[in-house]
């Protein structure tokens, strides 16, 4: 028996999302093999802080090129890779991470945009990794005044 267009056109339909499903997931996993060091721990990093109710945060943009942006020069300054507010007691404090890759590179600007968030009563950092960021994290929450 012959289907019925309607019924030809609902198959195709699930054959396309079936397809179009199968398709993402190899990309999803494409892109993950193609994921650098740095990338991987962000990505550990960004899991953890979306579990944690108090913080609020966002990925600071890196160059891109198929945006259009010029590319940027070595000493122009950039915020850390992690950006947000962290809530303690009531209060607003700002957030931010650098993630690097173990044994990865600081460049001054991260190293003087981390101590000025410092002397500001703001929490920022550099982490290698999920455990290095969450001993941090304890100890500033310990000392907020």
């Amino acid at each position: 028996m012959k289907p019925s267009a309607r019924e030809s056109l609902s198959n195709s339909c699930q054959l396309m999302r079936l397809v179009s499903v199968d398709v993402m997931k190899k990309k999803i996993l494409k892109w993950r093999k193609k994921m650098t060091p740095e990338g991987q721990v962000k990505k550990e990093i960004a899991d953890y802080l979306s579990m944690c109710p108090a913080i609020w945060f966002t990925y600071t943009p890196a160059y891109r090129p198929m945006m259009g942006r010029k590319r940027s020069s070595k000493n122009e300054k950039k915020l850390l890779d992690i950006t947000g507010f962290w809530t303690i007691e009531g209060r607003a404090h700002i957030f931010m991470v650098e993630v690097k890759a173990p044994g990865g590179v600081r460049e001054p600007h991260q190293e003087e945009l981390v101590n000025l968030v410092l002397a500001a009563g703001g929490f920022a950092c550099f982490a290698e990794s999920v455990e290095e960021l969450r001993s941090k994290m304890r100890l500033f929450h310990r000392n907020v005044p």
